[in-house]
């Protein structure tokens, strides 16, 4: 039996660089990109096993009807495909890791359909950092800060590297490559923008703790470790944080009794508190904001998990949730590891 008539006859995403790429039959993902190609054939025990174009031709099989074949074969593949499903700040992002043709999900048209209706949304992004790995969320920058910190440890592992960019799914067809953009600047008056930052602060804080499931950390020593890390020279933005402090802390107390509890959700509230910072800073003074709030959460997020202080790192789940937060910072997660 012929490669071509095997069921496990199956479809692997590659990079641009890949060194199989002359001699293998391959096309494209997008039409317009050589970031990435579809190549076809079977896994095997230690290695794949690709189709080349010299088979190709003596099949006798136009390339569409190959591509078809593969597919199928991909979404008929033994076992259920499980997802992971991950809460950050009440937004869904959806995982698979396993196979090296995990990846390859992403040519299931009939999968990515189904997207919409889970996530709830009708933009959805994808992304296939690793041929190991497929994600998915409504959210685009939380996803690119997830993606970008694995994409980067796959570089250095060299563990089977594709790409940090992000897939825009629309009607579950794949519409091209996305890049995230920070929320647009939403006010510049100083209560309602220190309103906003003590409340995408506490949201901060929230996710992180969240994530640890303990509460080694309490909130005055998060919003100290921001103040310290976060060095604005502007001094009336300086003079908003501190003020911000009032609604950091109201957003965290417990409700009085026959009050509901604090609402909205807290990667909303984050992505507020993007915007207002945006409004009152120049691009320099942003950064220095961003990437104080993120160091300040990667130490809350390491917290207590060192001898005296030594050897001290974040659990994964902690790891993939700072990385998220970057995302939404727009700072680079490449260098954030466990």
């Amino acid at each position: 039996m012929s490669m071509l008539e095997d069921r496990d006859f199956y479809p692997f995403i590659q990079p641009g660089d890949w060194r199989h790429l002359d001699s293998c039959h391959t096309r494209r993902l997008l039409p317009d990109s050589d970031e990435l190609y579809i190549a076809y054939g079977q896994p095997g025990d230690e290695s794949n096993d690709f189709l080349n174009k010299e088979a190709l031709a003596q099949s006798g099989l136009e390339t569409n009807a190959v591509h078809e074949r593969a597919v199928t074969n991909l979404t008929k593949r033994h076992g259920t495909r499980t997802w992971t499903q991950l809460d950050i700040g009440g937004v869904t992002v959806l995982q698979r890791t396993g196979d090296p043709y995990v990846s390859a999900d992403v040519l299931n048209s009939k999968g990515l359909g189904k997207l919409h209706q889970f996530l709830r949304s009708g933009a959805v992004y994808v992304a296939i950092p690793t041929c190991f790995s497929f994600l998915a969320c409504a959210h685009a920058s939380l996803l690119n800060g997830i993606v970008a910190g694995m994409y980067a440890e796959a570089v250095a592992n060299r563990t089977g590297p594709l790409t940090p960019r992000l897939l825009a799914v629309a009607n579950g067809t794949i519409t091209g490559f996305h890049e995230p953009t920070l929320p647009e600047p939403v006010t510049s008056d100083r209560d309602e923008a220190a309103r906003h930052l003590g409340h995408g602060l506490a949201a901060v804080f929230e996710i992180v703790t969240k994530a640890r499931g303990d509460e080694l950390v309490g909130p005055d020593a998060f919003w100290e470790q921001m103040r310290k890390r976060t060095k604005v020279a502007d001094v009336d933005f300086s003079a908003t944080l501190d003020q911000a402090k009032e609604a950091f802390s109201a957003r965290l107390a417990p409700p009085a009794e026959g009050e509901p509890p604090a609402g909205g959700k807290p990667l909303v509230l984050a992505d507020l508190m993007v915007g207002a910072a945006r409004a009152l800073l120049d691009e320099a003074g942003y950064d220095a904001f961003a990437d104080g709030v993120l160091r300040a959460a990667v130490a809350i997020g390491q917290a207590g998990t060192g001898f005296f202080g030594l050897g001290r790192k974040m659990p994964e789940g902690v790891l993939t949730v700072a990385r998220g937060l970057g995302g939404v910072l727009g700072q680079d997660t490449a260098g954030l590891k466990a």
